[in-house]
C-alpha cells in the first residue's frame, strides 16, 4: 500500500536483495542428451517476490554448435534472456534464465535441447524484490586460442551483475572486476566459471574471463535492475 505524505499518494521502493547461491554441476561425460535434469538446487528463502536466475553452460554433442531451448525451474516456465552458439561441432555455449519462483528452498532445474549437448554445468542466484533485465552481453566467444574474454556492460545503480563461461578445453580461469563463485571441472577438460558483483551506483564496468586451455570458449555476462 503507497505511503500519504501531505495528501500525495508516496510509492514504497523496495530494491531487490541479491543472493549469490551458485555452483551446481552435472557430471554427465560422453553420455549427450537432448534433456537434463538438476535435483536438489538451493535457491534461497522463499518469498512471494523471490526470482531465481540460472546461468547455464555446456558442451556442443555432434551437432553443430548450441542452440538452448526451454528452461523450468521448480516446475515453472523460465524466460531465456540470452545465449551464446558457436556454429560448428566441439564448440560450447552459455545461456541465461529466470523465473518467478514463490515456493520452496530447492527446486529441479529442467533444461531442454533441440538436438544431443553434454556436460552441462550451472549456477543459481536467487532475488528478492522486483527485477528486470537491463541488458545481456553475449556471443563473446572464440572457437580455439586462449584469448581473453571481454565484456563492458552498462550497470544501473543497483544493478546486478551475473556472468557465465563455458569453455572445451579449459577449466580454470581468471576473472576480473566481477566476484568469481568457481572454477571447475566439469569433465575432463571441460569447465565452467561464474561470478557476479551487485552495484549501489551505475558504473560501466568492464570484465575479463581469461581461460587457461585453448579451445572454444563461450561467456555471457546479464545485467539484472530492481524494476
Amino acid at each position: 500500500m503507497p505511503m500519504v505524505q501531505g495528501g500525495h499518494h508516496v510509492a514504497l521502493v523496495v530494491e531487490a536483495t541479491f543472493t549469490a547461491n551458485p555452483s551446481f554441476g552435472y557430471s554427465s561425460g560422453a553420455d549427450e542428451r537432448t534433456q537434463f535434469t538438476f535435483s536438489n538446487a538451493a535457491i534461497g528463502t522463499a518469498t512471494d517476490d523471490r526470482v531465481v536466475i540460472v546461468t547455464i553452460g555446456v558442451a556442443a554433442g555432434t551437432a553443430a554448435g548450441v542452440t538452448f531451448g526451454a528452461m523450468t525451474i521448480g516446475g515453472v516456465t523460465a524466460t531465456k534472456h540470452g545465449s551464446t552458439a558457436d556454429g560448428h561441432s566441439g564448440s560450447a555455449g552459455v545461456a541465461v534464465y529466470s523465473a518467478s519462483v514463490s515456493s520452496g528452498t530447492t527446486a529441479t532445474i529442467v533444461i531442454n535441447f533441440p538436438a544431443k549437448n553434454h556436460s552441462p554445468g550451472l549456477a543459481v542466484y536467487s532475488t528478492v524484490g522486483p527485477i528486470s533485465l537491463h541488458e545481456a552481453v553475449k556471443l563473446d566467444s572464440h572457437t580455439s586460442g586462449s584469448a581473453a574474454l571481454s565484456f563492458s556492460p552498462d550497470v544501473p545503480a543497483g544493478g546486478f551483475v551475473v556472468e557465465h563461461s563455458y569453455s572445451h578445453a579449459s577449466s580454470t580461469y581468471t576473472t576480473t572486476e566481477v566476484t568469481e563463485h568457481y572454477d571447475r571441472v566439469i569433465v575432463s577438460n571441460r569447465g565452467d566459471t561464474a561470478g557476479s558483483k551487485h552495484y549501489t551506483s551505475s558504473a560501466s564496468p568492464t570484465i575479463t574471463v581469461d581461460p587457461s586451455g585453448s579451445g572454444a570458449t563461450s561467456g555471457i555476462v546479464a545485467v539484472f535492475a530492481p524494476a
